[in-house]
């Protein structure tokens, strides 16, 4: 029950920044954080597959409710969904999904971690930016912000990831001779 209301309060959090603060800045008038796709990066691996869809589904519509998108961050956020335990079978070297054998993210080295994110980051923007634009015209144009947007988001999700989320130090018991 209690990691239920810790992912709610979570949403809710990442969803208000998203739309009161995030939507609003424009770094070089054309880089923009999506920090709210760390609810989706981090949902837990045992919630059922309808779910997830679910919550992405929400996610993006409200998302698109306060940018004026027309289903862009939706549409991104369901895709996102879809590769991501195909990401993470990728990562661990597995070729079939087991929820059991999934290790909770603050187990994940910094490696691991940061391809994860900058790989379903980058997927994210790369589908936003090339849908709000709908061309091909200024491809490299394009393109950048696409790679500003990753580098931007992905180094506010994990400042906030290792911020927020639990370290499990181990510590090593000392033996003093008597």
């Amino acid at each position: 029950m209690n990691k239920i209301v810790v992912n709610i309060g979570r949403f809710l959090i990442f969803i208000t920044l998203q739309v009161l603060i995030c939507n609003y800045i424009s770094l070089f008038h054309f880089l923009n954080p999506y920090v709210y796709i760390f609810c989706l990066l981090f949902l837990p691996i045992e919630v059922p597959k309808v779910c997830q869809y679910i919550i992405a589904f929400f996610t993006g519509l409200i998302i698109d409710f306060f940018a004026l998108s027309y289903g862009v961050h939706t549409f991104a956020c369901l895709i996102l969904m879809f590769v991501k335990p195909y990401l993470i079978n990728r990562l661990n070297g597995q070729k079939s999904v087991k929820e059991k054998d999934f290790q909770i993210f603050e187990n994940k080295p910094f490696k691991w971690m940061l391809i994860y994110v900058v790989t379903l980051t980058f997927l994210h923007h790369l589908l936003v930016v090339f849908l709000e634009v709908f061309s091909f015209h200024s491809f490299f144009i394009s393109l950048s912000v696409v790679v500003g947007n990753t580098i931007l988001t992905t180094t506010l999700i994990l400042a906030i990831h290792y911020i927020i989320s639990p370290t499990t130090k181990k510590t090593s018991s000392s033996s003093t001779k008597h």
